[in-house]
């Protein structure tokens, strides 16, 4: 499953984010409009995401052809009896527009990233929220928490055949293109 669309972040995020709590400075507020517009605008919001059946045996944890050693996982996902894995990205586009400004104006350049980094935390948040509907379920956990090695980005993404799908691979360093990307496990059917 991909899609395409659309995702705002609440400006009180967002300014919280930047550091402020009362009075926002009129220079301020053209660079975070600004930010805001053309990092929404650039944005393509996509994702790819199957549900597998779950086994943990002591701390390696199967899930269809994704095997992973990772207590930390095995502890989040205990009682769970399935899980959803999910790949997203805002697309390559945000990038650009993040380094657009980068030379020009690093202010607003880390106001793109600021923003970008909000968005792709609530396109996860929405595609949670949509997997998990009304059943039980384990918070969402990205290769990178605890224990769990990044390494597993590798097997998630070729699962998934995120590159085909909504344009999301890996570097030779490992590193995530592009780069407001996100891969995550959601337990189903747990205590949480």
């Amino acid at each position: 499953m991909k899609r395409s669309e659309k995702i705002g972040v609440p400006l009180r995020d967002f300014l919280f984010a930047l550091g402020y709590r009362d009075c926002v400075p009129n220079e301020a507020k053209v660079l975070i409009q600004k930010a805001q517009s053309e990092v929404y605008e650039a944005a393509k919001c996509r994702y790819v995401i199957k549900k597998y059946p779950l086994e943990i045996s002591e701390n390696v944890i199967c899930m269809g052809g994704i095997k992973t050693e990772s207590r930390d996982l095995a502890k989040h996902l205990s009682g769970c009896k399935s899980a959803y894995i999910f790949a997203a990205t805002l697309g390559s586009d945000v990038d650009r527009v993040i380094m657009k400004y980068s030379g020009v104006s690093p202010a607003l350049s880390v106001m793109c990233d600021t923003y970008a980094s909000l968005q792709i935390e609530c396109f996860c948040d929405k595609i949670e929220r949509e997997a998990v509907k009304d059943k039980s379920a384990a918070s969402r956990f990205s290769p990178g928490y605890g224990d769990l090695s990044l390494d597993m980005q590798k097997d998630i993404l070729k699962d998934l055949s995120a590159q085909s799908e909504i344009g999301l691979y890996l570097t030779d360093s490992d590193l995530m293109v592009p780069t407001k990307s996100v891969t995550a496990i959601i337990g189903i059917g747990g205590k949480q």
